[in-house]
């Protein structure tokens, strides 16, 4: 399905959109993609998912694309951010580039809303072993961000799904079931129920049934 949304150039500020891209989901040597279509050429804002990032692809440029979490500052010239999408989760590092007359990406971050989602360009760099997260697939590694794209802004959330300690009550939550399946562990079991009806449709299937 094909939707419109504001883009910035890598050297506009977010305030200086002045034209529309076309989104569109595609499949790029075997691995799900998206691109955007920009004056007649298509562009992949993203060339995997988030989870599928590990120690392995340490040294590599790769783009990513999904919902931006809150800044976590490290000092004023740097900061974390967690990076979601369907996939699942990886942390990004951002500096301030020092060069005049470009605003970095850290600027630009800095001023985008919380669950926006936006396409990030970044080398994997592994974690120091004091900073390793078990918890998470992508644990290992982090997303040093060297070029950064809002491709939907967002506005102000009735609640935020990552925030698990904070949880909105169901109603609200049923009220804005897009938002609540971004939430992990409700999006797997959507995920799990579809494994289990594919799995009882192929063995209906295999046994004539169908």
């Amino acid at each position: 399905m094909l939707r419109s949304v504001s883009r910035c150039s890598g050297r506009q500020s977010l305030t200086k959109c002045t034209y529309t891209e076309r989104i569109y989901a595609g499949r790029v040597t075997g691995r799900l993609a998206s691109s955007v279509a920009l004056e007649g050429q298509h562009v992949a804002y993203r060339t995997r998912g988030c989870q599928e990032v590990n120690a392995e692809d340490a040294g590599q440029t790769v783009r990513l694309a999904g919902w931006l979490s809150a800044e976590r500052k490290i000092s004023k010239k740097a900061s974390f951010y967690s990076l979601r999408d369907a996939s699942g989760i990886i942390q990004l590092i951002v500096r301030r580039s020092g060069e005049g007359g470009i605003e970095d990406p850290l600027s630009r971050m800095s001023r985008t809303p919380e669950e926006s989602v936006v396409s990030v360009l970044g080398r994997v760099k592994l974690r120091p072993q004091s900073s390793k997260n078990a918890n998470v697939s992508t644990g290992d590694v982090e997303l040093e961000v060297e070029g950064f794209e809002l491709l939907n802004a967002a506005d102000e959330l009735p609640f935020y799904p990552h925030d698990e300690h904070n949880l909105a009550n169901e109603d609200l939550r049923a009220k804005y079931r897009y938002l609540d399946l971004r939430r992990p562990a409700l999006a797997n079991n959507i995920k799990m129920r579809s494994k289990v009806a594919r799995a009882v449709r192929n063995v209906l299937h295999n046994n004539g049934k169908f």
